[in-house]
């Protein structure tokens, strides 16, 4: 009688943890995998794709100091962990899924980072590497098709 029981109560266990396991299997399934930005890569990727007339006049380290001042705008409206790396999905708190990234205003706050750190990168380079910095992010799939301005309808 024992030994029965103890059967039955391992086929329970066993039933419970494949549903349990089907389940978790089944949400994480049907989501995207995460996208996360991996700095160097964009940096080179960036790099590769500038005008000839851009990349003659600045460096990677140059690309690099744009992106990282566009991932410090990304973070003050939001759109960005502390760590600058996950944009978007479900890294994004509650409260700032209506959060809409300006362009203008990404360029506006990388050239007065540009300035305070009197860099001598222009307004063409940094409008050059946010460019294809919004091209090597929609690649990778971290951002998707523009928000209607007017919002839902």
């Amino acid at each position: 009688m024992l030994n029965v029981l103890l059967v039955l109560a391992g086929v329970a266990v066993f039933i419970t943890a494949a549903i349990a396991v089907g389940g978790a299997v089944n949400r994480t399934g049907a989501q995207p995998p995460p996208v996360v930005l991996q700095l160097d890569d964009a940096v080179d990727w960036i790099a590769d794709r500038l005008p000839y007339e851009v990349a003659a006049e600045i460096s990677h380290g140059d690309v690099r100091s744009v992106l990282l001042w566009q991932l410090d705008y990304f973070e003050t409206i939001g759109l960005a962990r502390p760590h600058g790396a996950e944009l978007g999905g479900e890294s994004v708190p509650a409260d700032h899924l209506e959060v809409v990234a300006d362009e203008d205003a990404a360029v506006d706050y990388a050239m007065e980072r540009a300035a305070a750190e009197r860099s001598d990168i222009s307004p063409l380079h940094v409008v050059c590497v946010l460019d294809l910095q919004m091209q090597y992010l929609r690649s990778i799939g971290a951002v998707g098709v523009e928000a209607d301005p007017d919002g839902p309808a």
